[in-house]
């Protein structure tokens, strides 16, 4: 803060410009100083201008990291949803496999010859049907959640990536202003 105010204060300051120009009574000495004065003055503002371009460096650097840190806890809060989703869908389909083999342990031949009426055997061939029905999309389900999940991880990593260079890029940035 007292660095921030003494170049506050030094980019403030302006130099009266007669006192760059040579005169004509000055001695070889006076007309050095005022050299070494212009010389100095132009240093200055060139450290000045410097300054403000590596702080402005520094805020912009600053604002990309915590975006990037943003776009991090986003990424997570998306992995942590599609490994829930996941496991949801996983014990969806294990539960379709293990109903899937205590109903229907005799299968479609064992309905054929047990079915008492025309009316048992079509109605136990449409149980049959929609089990099977069922069994596919809770696998075509558990494979999406899968494949949403792995995406989530891809996602999660590239996050992180992205917020540790944008953060070591605002270090750089502010170290040098």
């Amino acid at each position: 803060e007292a660095a921030d105010r003494a170049v506050a204060l030094a980019a403030a300051w302006h130099l009266d410009p007669d006192l760059l120009v040579p005169h004509a009574g000055d001695s070889a000495t006076t007309a050095a100083a005022r050299q070494q004065l212009a010389q100095t003055y132009a240093a200055l503002h060139a450290a000045v201008d410097a300054y403000d371009a590596a702080r402005t460096e520094a805020t912009k650097a600053a604002a990309r990291a915590d975006a990037a840190a943003k776009a991090l806890v986003a990424a997570r809060a998306a992995a942590t949803k599609a490994a829930a989703d996941y496991e949801r869908e996983r014990a969806l389909f294990v539960s379709a496999i293990d109903q899937g083999y205590v109903s229907s342990s005799v299968g479609a031949l064992g309905m054929i010859l047990s079915a008492d009426t025309d009316e048992d055997l079509v109605t136990g061939m449409v149980v049959l049907e929609q089990l099977s029905s069922t069994q596919s999309n809770v696998v075509v389900d558990a494979e999406k959640a899968r494949k949403r999940l792995e995406w989530a991880t891809v996602a999660v990593g590239n996050a992180d990536l992205a917020a540790r260079t944008e953060l070591a890029a605002a270090r750089t940035a502010l170290a040098a202003a």
